[in-house]
């Protein structure tokens, strides 16, 4: 045999081959079934239930290839939970989670199915181990959000809100060189309203849920300046046996009792609350956050004040009472410094994030009127 004729007969034999190989190679399955579902998604024409087929019975033989291929469980999981398989759906997402559990998606994606079928247990179990692996997955708390609020727990599903915002990275799609992105003049109608409804829900389904009171007196003040029914909540507060919510109840008294023009009735009140406190010492956080408002102790004294090990919770609230501080003296310019660096620490208290968001937007809309 010739060289020319032993490279015939290689090539056909290759050509021969080809096809066998590709049966018994779960890639060449995966990747056929994944085109064909990114082709069908892209089309949505009439063939998309059968390309839907299609992509499942390639998922289906290269899982018979390779029974640990972690990607083909989870397409398949997503088909089967598109053509209304859920039980099979989550049959494969535990699969996968058994096979990578360290992996949040798999949880996700199952907690979002228990869900549906109104397994909410199960559901909140998954969302807390998809938060677990991944701090800053939102959807996971917004997955449980959704589902205390099926249950009817609307303050739960509120502390989610809360711990959402306090536990996560900021999600901030505008730039902070400027008041504008973000914080643009007309963002408060978008979401004060929203925010109220969710807390008068949460404290009609119970009335003892104290730090709604609270969070409903912030977006009160800083979103909406209705200031009477903000001190009546804040006022409220002080009839709860939590030390801390009272303490920052009586800062928010504060800080009304000022903006409106009772600064000399502000103070007073104030310090008659801190010499008031009981078995607290003069160290606590918040007695800091007060001493700086009644103009006890220096900006300088107050940064030295925040704790060494302070994740970003005190910082911000540092720079929040600053711009505070600035804004009663006249200095928007300041105070509109200090709210943006309040929002960009690492982590952030829910009553920061409204009430900074709410002065930079009344601010913005000042300056958008002059």
């Amino acid at each position: 045999m010739n060289k020319l004729t032993a490279l015939i007969f290689l090539l056909c034999a290759a050509g021969l081959a080809a096809p066998f190989l590709k049966s018994h190679d779960a890639q060449f399955y995966f990747n056929r079934g994944s085109d064909t579902l990114a082709e069908a998604d892209a089309g949505r024409g009439w063939f998309f239930r059968w390309d839907l087929r299609s992509a499942l019975a390639d998922f289906n033989h290269c899982i018979r290839l390779d029974p640990n291929y972690t990607e083909a469980y989870f397409s398949r999981a997503a088909i089967e939970s598109m053509t209304g398989n859920r039980a099979k759906a989550i049959e494969d997402y535990t699969t996968l989670i058994e096979l990578n559990p360290q992996d949040p998606d798999g949880y996700l994606a199952r907690a979002e199915l228990e869900a549906a079928n109104h397994d909410f247990a199960c559901a909140l179990g998954d969302y807390a181990k998809v938060i677990r692996l991944a701090p800053d997955n939102r959807a996971a708390y917004r997955g449980r959000i959704d589902v205390m609020e099926m249950q009817n727990n609307y303050a739960g599903a509120m502390m989610e809100r809360v711990r959402m915002i306090e536990d996560t990275v900021p999600a901030f799609g505008g730039s902070f060189a400027t008041n504008r992105g973000f914080f643009s003049p007309r963002d408060p109608g978008r979401w004060s309203g929203r925010f109220l409804e969710q807390l008068d829900r949460a404290i009609e389904s119970n009335t003892n849920f104290a730090w709604g009171y609270y969070y409903r007196g912030v977006v009160e003040s800083s979103l909406t300046n209705d200031w009477g029914s903000a001190l009546v909540d804040f006022r409220h507060c002080q009839d709860f046996s939590d030390d801390r919510l009272k303490d920052y109840a009586a800062i928010q008294i504060w800080a009304v009792q000022a903006r409106i023009g009772e600064r000399e009735k502000a103070d007073k009140e104030l310090q008659a609350y801190c010499q008031n406190r009981s078995e607290r010492t003069s160290a606590d956080w918040q007695m800091h956050i007060a001493e700086f408002l009644l103009n006890q102790i220096s900006a300088a004294d107050f940064a030295k004040a925040i704790a060494p090990d302070d994740t970003g919770n005190e910082q911000s609230e540092y720079w929040y009472y600053s711009g505070m501080k600035r804004l009663l003296a006249g200095n928007k310019t300041g105070a509109s410094d200090c709210f943006r660096k309040s929002l960009t620490t690492k982590t952030r208290p829910y009553a920061v994030f409204l009430s900074a968001r709410g002065e930079l937007s009344s601010l913005n809309r000042m300056a958008a009127d002059e």
